[in-house]
């Protein structure tokens, strides 16, 4: 057996444990919906909601995937990128380090030397994350390669030992965007219930006033018939009254 195989073989053996921990969007949803907060959470909300978490970790690259969530799909994907550190290492290839700057506003990837931006994903393109039982180092999410595209990326670090705090800290920050996203489109709801409201009073008082504006008109043709009739009487009795004065006495 060739020694590619063989290093296929030995990543593909390292590679098969289940990922212990994962967390998707729909996951903070549905704890949202349900009014339930993790109780594991490590950080204060405010430092994520106003700030970010830093984790300086190696980058090991990014690679397509064919499905958008799942553990099988980011070990499949694990595997490919380590493979390719095997062949590229014999190149003198080093692993970048970057910082994973995480905020309920989505990841930021970080040059640690020059500073440089490498990536950023917005939170509401990052379907999965999730982090290795055995290999405490490895750290990997999903995100949609672009708003208008359907196809999907998975981005893959080796952390020292810290993938299940950086884990633990992309679910809060889903957690939080999405009650905030509650909050926010809560209010506007509310906003729009109330203007609602205050659109059938106004339709309500107009048609009060429309048949009030009925109801009057037609009061006053009553009084304007009224006075027509009276008026009429006692100009029929003026008349009857001088024709009679007129008439020759017997």
């Amino acid at each position: 057996m060739s020694k590619a195989k063989n290093r296929m073989t030995k990543l593909m053996q390292n590679t098969a444990a289940v990922f212990k921990r994962s967390y998707t969007f729909e996951e903070a949803m549905s704890q949202a919906n349900g009014n339930k907060t993790k109780n594991n959470w490590i950080f204060p909300p405010d430092t994520l909601t106003h700030g970010q978490i830093e984790f300086s970790v190696k980058y090991l690259g990014s690679v397509a995937v064919p499905q958008s969530k799942g553990i099988d799909v980011i070990k499949e994907a694990v595997q490919k990128l380590r493979f390719n550190l095997q062949l590229n290492r014999s190149h003198g290839y080093k692993l970048q380090k970057v910082l994973i700057q995480i905020s309920i506003y989505g990841i930021t990837l970080v040059d640690v030397k020059t500073k440089v931006l490498v990536c950023q994903h917005a939170l509401h393109r990052i379907s999965f994350c999730a982090d290795d039982k055995q290999d405490k180092r490895v750290f990997a999410y999903i995100v949609k390669r672009s708003a208008e595209s359907s196809e999907h990326d998975c981005h893959v670090f080796l952390c020292n030992k810290v993938a299940e705090e950086i884990t633990l800290t992309v679910g809060e920050a889903f957690d939080l965007a999405y009650r905030r996203f509650l909050e926010n489109n809560g209010r506007d709801l509310e906003v729009k219930k109330q203007l609602i409201i205050l659109r059938k009073r106004v339709q309500e008082l107009e048609e009060e006033n429309s048949n009030l504006k009925h109801q009057l008109a037609e009061q006053q043709r009553r009084c304007d018939v009224s006075a027509a009739v009276k008026t009429s009487g006692l100009s029929n009795g003026v008349v009857e009254s001088d024709e009679r004065s007129k008439r020759p006495s017997k």
